[in-house]
């Protein structure tokens, strides 16, 4: 997900303040990402400290539309 996908929905929502009172969940709808209830393990395997960047190059090659959705959930999460 685009940086500029997350301010139009940051400005769709009401503006920061409330973005930030959001769940994950709700960030999540907001942007259009299905799959909110995607496990944190998993993202956390492809995004952010310790992930394994080799499989999230795979990831990336192999499904990119996974690889997008994954990436704003790891967005909407705190992970990146």
């Amino acid at each position: 997900m685009q940086d500029a996908a997350v301010q139009q929905a940051i400005r769709a929502v009401g503006g920061n303040a409330k973005w930030h009172q959001l769940s994950p969940e709700q960030r999540a709808a907001a942007l259009g990402v299905n799959g909110a209830d995607t496990k944190l393990t998993t993202i956390k395997k492809f995004f952010g400290p310790g992930s394994d960047a080799a499989a999230a190059q795979r990831l990336h090659s192999q499904q990119p539309d996974e690889y997008r959705r994954l990436r704003a959930l790891a967005k909407v999460n705190g992970i990146l």
